[in-house]
């Protein structure tokens, strides 16, 4: 079990299903992450839920995909592995931490709410 916070799991879950690399096994675990970070307001469709939190456009998916083919033949010519874990996590990492640390904390604050 990592010791990830959900929301930096959801996107790299997010990261992972934009380039067609979450595997389908993962799809139900995704959702029930989705319903204890964000509550009943989650939602059945939840990259879209994410692109709302997040503020970010559909376009993002293609961009995604794009970035990871550009680093697959990156890898491919120095003759390295590329893992899409390692990707999605570098992605989250460099563009979305702080938005994650703000998000979380409001999603913990909502799903505390619901609770009560």
């Amino acid at each position: 079990m990592s010791a990830k916070k959900p929301i930096v799991l959801l996107l790299e879950n997010y990261v992972l299903a934009a380039i067609g690399e979450l595997p389908t096994t993962d799809q139900a675990q995704t959702q029930a992450l989705m319903r204890r970070a964000f509550g009943k307001a989650a939602g059945s469709n939840w990259q879209t839920r994410l692109r709302e939190e997040f503020g970010v456009d559909e376009s993002l998916d293609e961009q995604l995909r794009t970035i990871w083919s550009q680093a697959q033949k990156l890898a491919q010519e120095k003759e390295a592995d590329l893992d899409p874990r390692d990707f999605a996590a570098t992605v989250v990492e460099e563009n979305f931490t702080e938005a994650a640390e703000m998000i979380s904390a409001a999603a913990e604050a909502q799903a505390e709410a619901e609770r009560d």
